[in-house]
């Protein structure tokens, strides 16, 4: 019968598991158990892999790389720590240790990529505390909320790469809504000390505007008076609008097809820094009134209970007869009041009629529910102040809304590892170690026991072609070389 090691490893576990079962017949103490140990023996099994490799890309490397040591190295896993052993080597200019350049794991990184986007992953709905106390949790390791903001940092700067897609989204037009929001800042120091000596708990907290952006091509029915934006995609920042509307282009032409783009619908609430960006969409670009935003002279003019009343008409009725009530509803007031601004406001229905028209017909102004989902719900909680850990949160959350998660951020593309490790098995790999210590201990000379001691030979020099496949390894050789 054939065992593979999989069922070794699956019956080595379940008898430690019966004779935990036997002892304390609980099920939450072997449910835990189980979990520590399997933590534990994969931490383990992760050390010896790791050497391994290490010991075969030794083997394999180049003659020009000194080996100069070993030395230590920790990294904390979704599975806890792993401490293993690898070599540094020198060449002629710098160190490197080539065990982390083949694996993409920078020597400087204490955090694997996978325990970097649970982090990120927990604390965008929840505070750091709570996502440090969770993920401590589950690795069996302290975390501190100043590592999970850091950790979240970390995720939103890797973000550009994670934003590009396979295939561009192809539409002739594109609706595009774009707003801003005002979130609560943290006190600095200097008013935190202003407020003590003149004796207040709190001054008046100052505010941060975050701009957010959303992208789709069209709106699709998925239930009865139910519609939701297909290919969308969302971009907030709390950078100046220029500087908001340059990134947010940018990730344009990486999602959609922007050079067969002819037409774009563009909705706002008439803020002036958001309408300068209308020339940066491509194709023609129809502005419109956000309705749901209701431009702030109307409400202020009408009032804003009348004015969501008239909109409403305008869906029901249709958008000329509820122009006409609007204008009705005005020329009405001003033979009440005799006030100019009636005849100001008819006046701007009619500069901006078409605009309304385009926000009504392409059904846009769904910005406030965005806002809400995106920045509302984890930014503007009660009680809450944010810092510079505010435009890392935003832009994670409109990635994740976008279909981007933190993980498609943090991983990177791998490169190809010794072609050894490929071929064959860990126990194949052993053995091709075993067998040139071996080797070693036979060419091991009186000399060499003066010399060098109890090293192996294989330890300092071993003369074998350089055979790597790795990209990492072939471009640092060409640098150096």
């Amino acid at each position: 019968m054939n065992i593979n090691r999989e069922d070794v490893i699956v019956s080595a576990l379940s008898s430690l598991l019966l004779e935990n079962i036997v002892e304390c017949e609980d099920f939450n103490n072997v449910e835990k158990f189980g979990v520590e140990k399997t933590s534990e023996l994969l931490c383990r099994a992760f050390k010896c892999a790791l050497e391994a490799m290490d010991e075969v890309i030794f083997q394999e490397k180049d003659l020009r790389f000194k080996s100069k040591g070993f030395e230590v190295r920790s990294v904390l896993t979704s599975a806890g720590l792993i401490t293993y052993k690898r070599r540094r080597y020198k060449s002629e200019s710098e160190a490197v240790y080539l065990l982390d350049e083949a694996l993409g794991l920078p020597h400087h990184l204490k955090v694997s990529p996978q325990l970097s986007c649970l982090a990120a992953t927990f604390a965008l709905d929840a505070s750091y505390q709570a996502a440090a106390d969770a993920l401590s949790y589950y690795i069996g390791t302290t975390l501190s909320r100043s590592s999970v903001k850091r950790l979240l940092k970390q995720n939103a700067c890797l973000l550009e790469g994670g934003n590009t897609q396979e295939s561009k989204v192809s539409s002739p037009s594109l609706n595009i809504e774009a707003d801003g929001c005002y979130v609560y800042q943290q006190r600095t120091k200097a008013q935190k000390r202003a407020d003590k000596l003149g004796g207040k708990k709190r001054s008046r907290r100052a505010s941060k505007e975050v701009a957010i952006f959303c992208a789709y091509s069209g709106k699709k029915n998925v239930g009865k008076n139910v519609k939701v934006r297909t290919h969308a995609t969302h971009f907030a920042t709390t950078k100046a609008a220029p500087d908001a509307w340059s990134e947010f282009s940018s990730l344009l032409s990486k999602r959609y097809d922007t050079d067969n783009v002819t037409h774009t619908n563009f909705a706002t609430d008439g803020d002036a820094k958001y309408l300068k960006g209308a020339k940066t969409l491509p194709g023609k670009v129809s502005v419109g009134y956000d309705l749901h935003h209701i431009p702030s002279k109307i409400a202020h003019t009408l009032g804003a209970d009348i004015a969501r009343e008239v909109f409403a008409t305008m869906k029901e009725l249709g958008f000329e007869d509820g122009f006409d009530i609007l204008e009705t509803y005005c020329e009405h007031f001003y033979e009440l009041e005799k006030d100019e601004k009636y005849l100001d406001l008819i006046e701007f229905f009619n500069t901006h009629k078409q605009s309304m028209k385009t926000a009504l017909v392409h059904n846009l102004g769904t910005m406030e529910g965005s806002i809400a989902h995106i920045i509302g719900s984890r930014c503007k909680r009660f009680g809450g102040g944010w810092g510079t850990g505010l435009d890392p949160m935003v832009r994670l959350r409109a990635a994740r809304a976008s279909g981007i998660r933190p993980v498609l951020a943090t991983r990177k593309s791998t490169t190809l590892l010794p072609e050894i490790v490929q071929s064959r098995t860990l126990l194949e790999v052993e053995n091709f170690i075993a067998d040139l210590e071996q080797r070693a201990k036979e060419n091991y000379t009186a000399y060499d026991r003066k010399k060098l001691g109890d090293k192996p030979l294989y330890y300092h020099q071993v003369q074998v072609p350089h055979k790597s496949s790795n990209e990492r390894c072939a471009s640092l050789l060409r640098k150096w070389g």
